[in-house]
């Protein structure tokens, strides 16, 4: 992060990095350390809206997999997430219009996988 300091953008503003100490939280760690960021990372940074990638979709053989590519959670029946935390990454425009398709695919699944026919 002090290298965000020496930058032409940062300089020819006068910015400088400032400690921010919140009790119980990061000021144990050494300003400035890999500890310290990795710290705030975890208790202060999110973002504002439009959470992605929280339950990546993937292989089942990987382990830090949550749901297969038919949007099911692996290890537990009957389960499956459609929304955009299976988005591996964030698209260029907004999430709605992805999010969307991807309810619409499940949809699709769903229907496709149920193993018994109502008659309604």
């Amino acid at each position: 992060m002090r290298s965000l300091e020496q930058t032409k953008a940062w300089k020819s503003i006068g910015a400088t990095l400032v400690r921010q100490d919140v009790p119980g939280h990061c000021s144990e760690d050494i300003f400035d350390s890999d500890n310290y960021w990795r710290c705030i990372g975890r208790h202060f940074l999110t973002t504002a809206s439009h959470f992605i990638g929280t339950c990546r979709m993937g292989s089942v053989n990987d382990p830090s997999v949550v749901v297969d590519s038919r949007l099911r959670v692996i290890g537990i029946k009957n389960l499956r997430v459609a929304d955009a935390s299976v988005m591996r990454y964030l698209p260029s425009g907004h999430t709605n219009a992805p999010a969307m398709m991807i309810g619409e695919k499940a949809a699709d699944m769903i229907r496709r996988d149920r193993t018994h026919r109502y008659n309604i």
